[in-house]
């Protein structure tokens, strides 16, 4: 597939500074290529504007993941109709940020090309020792409700460091890219 039609094929990467997107792409990025050794944290730094990270699954034709650094915040709704799917990730493991997340998350749902669009929400660091269980968060998102207004919208856990549910990720990616 040429890098043109990657191109075309491309998910947008959000959320709150500090919530793991680098290293969500970086890790993703490396569980697809078989060839790379394993490695348990990839060094980042806070991205300020955009970062392409082209990720080559196996099973699937390989697409793109446009992130948006978390200080852009504003910005975010410029890159909405670009993209195929929104990947949303709240840090669960600090309890602080979440009540942040949750309120930028409330902005995106009301933003009308964003509500139109497949919606992943990654509970990240789900590895941490103290984080927010997934009964609780469900209940301070009022999931049933959200589902039943947004049918396009998806919740996974996830650990960057452990790859926790990261096929399940990558199939619901492919079902949204096309």
């Amino acid at each position: 597939m040429s890098d043109a039609a990657v191109d075309q094929r491309v998910g947008l990467v959000i959320g709150c500074e500090g919530v793991g997107k680098s290293q969500f792409c970086k890790q993703l990025q490396a569980f697809c290529a078989p060839s790379t050794p394993p490695r348990t944290f990839f060094a980042t730094l806070p991205t300020f504007g955009l970062e392409l990270v082209k990720v080559a699954p196996p099973t699937m034709p390989p697409f793109s993941l446009r992130e948006v650094g978390g200080t852009f915040v504003p910005l975010w709704q410029k890159s909405f109709k670009d993209c195929r799917f929104i990947v949303y990730l709240i840090d669960v493991s600090n309890v602080s940020q979440v009540a942040a997340s949750l309120g930028e998350l409330a902005e995106l749902l009301l933003e009308p090309v964003a509500a139109r669009k497949p919606l992943l929400i990654l509970l990240t660091k789900t590895d941490a020792p103290c984080r927010v269980p997934r009964a609780e968060f469900s209940l301070l998102v009022h999931e049933e409700d959200l589902a039943a207004s947004f049918p396009k919208l998806a919740i996974i856990e996830t650990s960057a460091l452990t790859h926790q549910n990261f096929d399940e990720i990558l199939q619901w990616m492919g079902r949204n890219m096309d």
